[in-house]
């Protein structure tokens, strides 16, 4: 069987550079939620946060990336 990979990579000039956690869902509605993100974090398995102001946020190519090592096909 062939496995494709998928290249979200395309995307990134459709999203702003960041997304804060409160906004995910906005942004990735149905495929990412802020407490999924929050509890993937407490297990080391999240995406690479940076805090501005006590405000979680995401580069969205991490967000991208992410996104791409959870489809299955």
């Amino acid at each position: 069987m062939n496995e494709r990979k998928i290249d979200l990579m395309s995307l990134r000039n459709f999203y702003p550079p960041m997304i804060g956690r409160t906004e995910i869902e906005n942004f990735f509605p149905g495929i990412l939620h802020q407490k999924s993100l929050a509890n993937l974090e407490s297990d080391g398995l999240g995406i690479p946060k940076y805090k501005f102001g006590g405000k979680v946020m995401y580069f969205t190519d991490d967000i991208l990336k992410f996104i791409e090592g959870k489809i299955k096909m």
